[in-house]
C-alpha cells in the first residue's frame, strides 16, 4: 500500500506537472515563427491577435491560482507564458495600426485590472477554504476564453476561404495539452481539469478541420495567376509594396513586350525580302 501510494505521488505530482509544463512550454512557443515573421515584414496582415491576448490573460489567471493555493507545479511555468505572451503582444503592437493599438491598450489594462482586483479579493475576502472553488471558475472560463479565441474570425474564414488568421502550431499544441489534461483530469476525478479540457480539446479539432478542409479546397481551386494580375493585385492590395517584386515583373513584361516586337519584326523583314525576291523574278 505504501509502495502505491508512493508510485501515485510520483506520478501525479512530480511526473504528470513536468509533462504538463512542457506541453505548455511548446505552447507558448508555437506562435514564435508566425510572429517573427510579422515582425521582419513589418506588416500584420490576417494575423489574429486575440488568440495570444487570451493566452496571456489565461497564464495570469493559473499564475494567480498558483500563487494563492501554493502550488509550484503551476505557478513558475504560467509566469513564463506571461512573459513570452507579453512579447509576442508587443511586436504585434510595434506593426499594428493606431486603432489596433488603441484596442490592444485598453484590452491590456482591463485585464490586469481585473484580475489584480479578484487576487486582491482571493487574498483578502475569500474565504481559505473556497479558495480552490473560486480561483478554480474563474480560471476554467478564461481557459475556455481562450481555445474558442480562434475561431473569433470563422465568419470571415468562411466568406474568405483564407485560413491565414488561424495558427496551425497553436492549434496543435492546444490540442494535446487539451488531451493530456483531460485524460489526468480523469484519472484523478477532478471535474474542475477534465470537463474544461475536454471543451478545449473539442474546439481545438474544429479549429484544425477548418483548417484543413479551407486549405485542402483551397488547393483543389488553385489557379496560377498571371504576372500582369498579381501586379495589379499587389498595387490594388492597400498593403505594403514588394519594389523588387514589382520590378521583376515589369521585367518580365517589358522582355516579353520586346520579345514581341522583335518577332512582329523580323516578320515585316522577311516579307519586305520576299516582295524584293519576287520584283527581281519579274
Amino acid at each position: 500500500m505504501v509502495a502505491s501510494s508512493g508510485a501515485t505521488y510520483v506520478l501525479l505530482d512530480i511526473i504528470c506537472p513536468i509533462i504538463g509544463s512542457s506541453i505548455s512550454l511548446a505552447l507558448f512557443v508555437s506562435p514564435y515563427k508566425a510572429y517573427r515573421r510579422l515582425q521582419q515584414e513589418n506588416n500584420v496582415g490576417e494575423m489574429n491577435i486575440l488568440p495570444v491576448l487570451m493566452l496571456h490573460t489565461n497564464c495570469l489567471a493559473w499564475a494567480v491560482y498558483g500563487f494563492v493555493l501554493d502550488s509550484y507545479a503551476v505557478l513558475p511555468i504560467n509566469c513564463i507564458g506571461i512573459v513570452i505572451t507579453l512579447l509576442y503582444i508587443i511586436i504585434y503592437y510595434s506593426v499594428a495600426s493606431q486603432k489596433s493599438r488603441t484596442r490592444i491598450e485598453i484590452a491590456l489594462a482591463s485585464i490586469h485590472l481585473v484580475l489584480f482586483i479578484y487576487t486582491a479579493l482571493a487574498v483578502y475576502v475569500i474565504p481559505p477554504a473556497s479558495h480552490h472553488l473560486a480561483l478554480g471558475i474563474v480560471a476554467n472560463v478564461i481557459s475556455l476564453l481562450f481555445f474558442a479565441a480562434p475561431l473569433s474570425t470563422m465568419s470571415k474564414i468562411i466568406k474568405t476561404r483564407n485560413t491565414a488568421s488561424l495558427s496551425f502550431p497553436l492549434a496543435v499544441t492546444s490540442l494535446v495539452g487539451a488531451l493530456f489534461w483531460m485524460t489526468f483530469g480523469l484519472g484523478v476525478q477532478d471535474p474542475f481539469i477534465w470537463a474544461p479540457n475536454f471543451m478545449g480539446s473539442v474546439l481545438s479539432l474544429c479549429q484544425l478541420a477548418v483548417y484543413g478542409f479551407f486549405t485542402i479546397a483551397n488547393k483543389a481551386s488553385y489557379v496560377p495567376q498571371s504576372d500582369d494580375d498579381k501586379l495589379a493585385d499587389h498595387h490594388e492590395g492597400g498593403g505594403h509594396h514588394n519594389l523588387k517584386e514589382d520590378v521583376e515583373i515589369e521585367m518580365k513584361r517589358e522582355a516579353s513586350s520586346s520579345l514581341s516586337s522583335e518577332r512582329i519584326h523580323l516578320r515585316v523583314d522577311n516579307d519586305d525580302n520576299d516582295n524584293d525576291h519576287e520584283r527581281n523574278k519579274e
